[in-house]
């Protein structure tokens, strides 16, 4: 396992060679949105995953291969985060951030276990309970709106 550091570096030495290969092959905007979707944050995303990354670091990861996908579709970089992230079928460009890319998959491999009859499965519910037991409030801490703050 890499150390928290160098998984960092390595991850910003990625972004430059791929934001390098994007820069010296023009290509058109769907097909860097594609290249960024599936090439890009597939290499990142096992990294991002095991990774303890804050939301700020994931923004500043992806800044540079934003811009990329930007300068394609001759769009100002300045352009609305709302915009961007608005699905295609909507008038928006379709691009989904990379934090939330990372939330969705840990929430997804959570979903996938906390069912099972495994050691897995049964610390997740226990650490759910013993989270909903020390908040104390009446509606259920994943409904509340407000996880991130209880969790840290």
């Amino acid at each position: 396992m890499l150390d928290e550091s160098t998984l960092k570096q390595d991850m910003y030495e990625m972004i430059m060679e791929a934001e390098g290969q994007l820069r010296d092959t023009p290509v058109s905007a769907e097909s860097t949105l594609y290249l960024c979707d599936a090439v890009v944050w597939g290499k990142m995303n096992y990294y991002t995953f095991l990774g303890a990354l804050t939301e700020r670091e994931m923004k500043r990861l992806e800044k540079p291969i934003r811009h990329r996908l930007l300068k394609a579709a001759k769009l100002p970089k300045s352009l609305s985060h709302t915009v961007l992230n608005l699905p295609a079928g909507l008038c928006g460009i379709g691009w989904m951030s990379w934090y939330d890319r990372l939330m969705k998959n840990r929430v997804a491999t959570i979903n996938k276990w906390i069912g099972t009859d495994t050691a897995v499965g049964f610390v997740l519910r226990w650490a759910l309970e013993k989270l909903q037991n020390r908040v104390a409030t009446p509606v259920p801490v994943g409904c509340s709106g407000e996880v991130s703050q209880y969790v840290s």
